[in-house]
């Protein structure tokens, strides 16, 4: 046990990276709706995991060059599925979510030129 502790000191008191996000993320959210009766809706937990990581790889914290990685934010979104009430209908309800990374689904401005 202490050697535990102190491995986890050495390594930063364990500080969310991208990689550690994508996979917390997925398995929070798959607990969430695994403890709230509501898996089903993937099918298994494995489906759940697969398509959870899908959306935290790609669309709240994308590895593009430029985009940040707020390991603040990361640990606030996973930590906040400990709290959240199975009658909010999806895990939208966590702004910490969305605020991991600056190119949160980023996508080119439309331009009001209709040419």
């Amino acid at each position: 046990m202490r050697l535990c502790i102190l491995a986890l000191i050495a390594a930063g008191c364990g500080k969310m990276d991208r990689t550690g996000f994508i996979s917390d993320y997925a398995s929070a959210y798959c607990d969430w709706e695994e403890s709230c009766g509501k898996i089903a809706t993937y099918g298994t937990y494995d489906s759940c995991l697969d398509e959870r990581e899908n959306d935290a790889r790609y669309i709240l914290a994308p590895g593009d060059d430029g985009c940040s990685f707020d390991a603040g934010e990361a640990e606030s979104c996973v930590d906040a599925f400990d709290g959240l009430e199975c009658q909010v209908t999806a895990a939208a309800e966590i702004d910490a979510c969305y605020a991991v990374s600056d190119c949160y689904q980023s996508e080119p401005e439309e331009s009001d030129d209709p040419t």
